[in-house]
């Protein structure tokens, strides 16, 4: 049988918000993922202009595995201090998605240069 909350006319306002949410957390994780995929496409042809080679797959192995230590520091912090990150969630999420455009943009125009680190 259906419950009593969802003959109230607020139900299915939270219900079409909840799928909202969902949709754009759902297409949040696909930006994230889009840009590491985009750079596995393109392997090949990067490992045969990069001073790196063929060992830039495991530079970008490991960097990726570290870059899953901060979700994982951010959820802790939130269990324990949730004050600290409801101050900081917005502008956080907001500075990350400024870097990875800055980061995809660099790298759309800097992809034929080459600069060996000493």
């Amino acid at each position: 049988s259906i419950p009593p909350s969802s003959f109230h006319p607020s139900f299915h306002s939270k219900m079409r918000s909840s799928w909202l949410f969902h949709l754009l957390v759902l297409l949040f994780g696909m930006s994230a993922w889009l840009s590491i995929d985009s750079i596995y496409v393109q392997l090949p042809i990067l490992s045969q202009s990069a001073p790196e080679s063929w060992n830039l797959a495991s530079y970008i192995v490991v960097i990726i595995q570290i870059s899953c230590v901060f979700p994982f520091t951010y959820s802790i912090i939130r269990n324990w201090r949730r004050e600290i990150t409801d101050k900081i969630e917005s502008p956080l999420i907001v500075f990350l998605l400024i870097i990875d455009i800055i980061g995809l943009l660099l790298s759309t125009f800097t992809i034929s240069q080459c600069h060996i680190l000493p």
